[in-house]
């Protein structure tokens, strides 16, 4: 328990006794709570603590307060002092009559208090009051203060009662001072006192010592030790930098740096929030550990603690959390340690090309060599998504097209639209990103202050694939709790993709072509590779269409004509050239002519028709062969 918790004993009462509530005023504390009975003589006859509070100074006022929010003195609260107000209206021996529901009593003059209100909210059919109802207790009365109703009409109090009736001579009218004091009378809570035991800022202690077991301990000397009870203040730095490894100093007294009670400082959102744990609920980095070290200027101590927060955002406030020992952490200062967390701002360069490395500079502040780090908070991640992709039932979807005017690279019912699902994702494995781009780890960061951390510039890398110019833009997330879902880095994180692409597509030996000899295929264009999964391909096939045959190179294809790479690729990205030799063959007795369509593979499973090719076969396997360019 905290030594500077207000202690009240617990006494017991009866089962049936109907329970209020009580408060502390002062001794710079909080988070107290109690209820208290009231005997049948209307004393307050026992108290129960439902908690005891934390962090006070010295020791509270104890005050017995009205459950919920009443009217007390002209005002609405709720926590409205019972001490010196009216707490209930009792009812005596005589009658009333000719007293109408929703007319109003107050307090008669010269009680000391003012703003007792209340209402009759019940009668018989002869203005027998049955039930009144309290609308504001009043303050400050220092007795019970009389009734009146100050426009009464025909309200009156009978005081002469004979065989259960009051006589007719005995009615006054109730808008005179003492008239209802026979049939009803005030209550009022005078000076109720609660005593509190606690220990506050300082504690007494002596020294004493015995002599074997049978003797009994004595004090040794009449002097006595004040001794400090824990008690935090300030701290400093007020602001850091996310990556900035810092000391943070607390100023207080009862820290410990080992043994039983050790002090234990946490960072975090809201120390009540998992409040029992060192890690969980602290920002990355600010995990509980003890002080470093501690020092002492006069009664006051300062410890010593080092942290190193990694965190996104602009301005980040976090509350400073002391535990000691086994118990839970608690905000130790009012004050909040503002932290300047990581930005992504910006990508350099804008331009990729299909098949080549693409080195992206994110340049941002406060980046710090822990970000590669997956063993310290957490890693920073990204990935590429085109802003258009490929949807429909029957196409290559996912794939990147260039917009919803171009619907050239959609396939079958596929129709070019806005990608959507790039920011729902929070693992890195769903939603639609460039083949190539998917989520890679930050590579280093550069550009950094003399600490080695404040860093301007993070590196990624991918190699990206696209048969298309198309847009496309990076997402990031920091794999570390509540940040770990991506988002979109900025408007300035688009870039291009120049996609792959032919230029040029001849056949030798010209036609005619003997089925089973060998066909040469020459092509040239722009950011085309012969290996990875973004190598060129050419297949024939005995079909209509390509989309037929999109992800096996042997589906459908002629005898000698299933998907394959090129022989020889030479030149480079802006003008690549190369050629693949086919040998395909087809019996005459099938069909005298068949026509074969040519298609191109730039990236995986996704195929496009180039060229269709007609087959005369003859006893003798001639084959003449034609050829048109897409």
């Amino acid at each position: 328990m905290d030594p500077r918790t207000a202690v009240l004993t617990v006494c017991t009462f009866p089962a049936f006794m109907r329970l209020h509530a009580c408060s502390a005023i002062g001794g710079g504390g909080n988070s107290f709570s109690g209820r208290f009975g009231v005997g049948l003589a209307g004393q307050l006859d026992a108290v129960y603590i439902s908690s005891p509070g934390k962090v006070f100074s010295t020791a509270p006022t104890i005050i017995p307060v009205y459950d919920g929010t009443v009217g007390c003195g002209g005002s609405t609260s709720g926590a409205c002092p019972m001490t010196k107000s009216v707490t209930q209206v009792v009812k005596k021996e005589g009658q009333t009559r000719g007293c109408g529901v929703g007319s109003i009593i107050i307090a008669a003059p010269g009680s000391g208090g003012n703003g007792f209100r209340a209402e009759i909210t019940d009668s018989d059919d002869l203005g027998q009051i049955r039930a009144i109802k309290i609308r504001d207790h009043g303050s400050g009365y220092t007795r019970a203060p009389q009734l009146i109703l100050p426009v009464p009409g025909s309200c009156a109090c009978g005081s002469y009662i004979v065989d259960g009736s009051a006589t007719q001579d005995s009615f006054q009218s109730v808008g005179t001072v003492g008239a209802f004091d026979a049939c009803f009378v005030t209550i009022t809570a005078l000076n109720a006192v609660v005593a509190s035991n606690g220990g506050w800022n300082t504690r007494n202690i002596r020294l004493c010592s015995r002599f074997g077991s049978a003797s009994i301990w004595r004090q040794i000397s009449d002097s006595t030790v004040k001794l400090l009870l824990p008690e935090d203040g300030t701290f400093t730095p007020g602001t850091v930098d996310s990556g900035q490894l810092f000391t943070l100093q607390l100023t207080g007294t009862g820290f410990e740096l080992d043994g039983p009670l050790q002090t234990r400082i946490k960072i975090a959102y809201d120390c009540d929030q998992y409040a029992g744990t060192d890690n969980q609920g602290a920002l990355p980095g600010g995990g509980g550990r003890p002080c470093n070290s501690i020092s002492v200027t006069g009664l006051t101590q300062t410890c010593h603690v080092q942290f190193k927060i990694v965190i996104p955002g602009t301005v980040v406030q976090a509350q400073i959390c002391r535990r000691m020992g086994g118990s839970i952490y608690e905000k130790k200062s009012s004050s909040l340690l503002n932290i300047s967390g990581f930005q992504l701002l910006s990508i350099t360069p804008t331009n990729a090309v299909s098949n080549a490395p693409y080195i992206v500079t994110v340049r941002g502040i406060n980046f710090d060599p822990s970000l590669l780090d997956p063993t310290y908070t957490g890693i920073l991640r990204a990935k590429v998504c085109p802003d258009y992709v490929c949807k429909g039932e029957i196409t290559n979807l996912g794939e990147p097209c260039a917009g919803t005017s171009d619907q050239r690279m959609c396939r079958g019912d596929g129709t070019c639209e806005a990608e959507t699902t790039c920011t729902a994702d929070i693992t890195g494995e769903t939603g639609a990103f460039f083949p190539g781009g998917s989520t890679a780890n930050i590579l280093t960061v550069q550009n950094c202050n003399s600490q080695h951390y404040g860093c301007t510039e993070a590196i990624f890398q991918w190699t990206l694939m696209s048969m298309a110019n198309v847009n496309a833009r990076v997402y990031w997330m920091y794999d570390f709790d509540r940040f770990a879902i991506f988002s979109s880095l900025s408007d300035n994180s688009r870039f291009v993709i120049e996609g792959s692409w032919l230029t040029s597509f001849t056949q030798s030996p010209p036609s005619p072509v003997f089925s089973g000899s060998i066909m040469t295929l020459n092509i040239t264009g722009r950011n085309l590779v012969n290996t990875g999964v973004g190598a060129v391909k050419l297949k024939w096939i005995n079909t209509t269409d390509c989309d037929a045959s999109r992800l096996k190179d042997d589906l459908d294809s002629f005898t000698g004509g299933d998907g394959r790479v090129l022989d020889m690729i030479g030149g480079n990205h802006s003008h690549s050239h190369g050629y693949v030799r086919f040998c395909l063959s087809y019996p005459h007795i099938q069909a005298p002519l068949v026509s074969a369509l040519n298609c191109l593979d730039t990236q995986q499973n996704v195929r496009h028709p180039c060229a269709c090719v007609f087959f005369f076969s003859f006893l003798v396997f001639v084959l003449v062969f034609t050829l048109q360019m897409c």
